[in-house]
């Protein structure tokens, strides 16, 4: 998991080349793009040449994850149905074994509401 500044992004690239030195295979290496926001200075599609396997997520900078913290829940937990949970959980479904991707739910959507709320049927 890196976050989109120079020395995170950085620490990433050693920590690869590192294993490649060592021998050890990446194919089980995922990455995670973690807090990416826009005029930042890095480009995520520069950093994004930079890793060729690409990023198993790329998630924003959300104020869901700071509250979730401050209250000591998982963010799927406490705003399961928060932009940020549904980019988690399409980000970890491929790397969960097949038995625990069957038992993760997808997170929908938050639904929207109109100008007057939810309306009762």
């Amino acid at each position: 998991m890196a976050t989109l500044d120079l020395p995170s992004v950085r620490n990433m690239s050693v920590f690869l080349s590192t294993l490649e030195r060592l021998k050890i295979s990446t194919d089980n290496v995922k990455l995670i793009l973690n807090k990416a926001e826009s005029d930042v200075g890095i480009d995520i599609d520069q950093v994004t040449k930079l890793f060729p396997q690409g990023f198993q997520a790329v998630l924003p900078y959300a104020k869901e994850v700071s509250r979730s913290i401050n209250l000591g829940m998982p963010v799927m937990a406490a705003s399961p149905q928060s932009e940020i949970s549904r980019l988690m959980t399409t980000g970890m479904k491929p790397i969960l074994p097949p038995d625990a991707q069957a038992q993760v739910e997808d997170v929908a959507p938050a639904k929207k509401r109109g100008f007057f709320g939810r309306r009762n049927s």
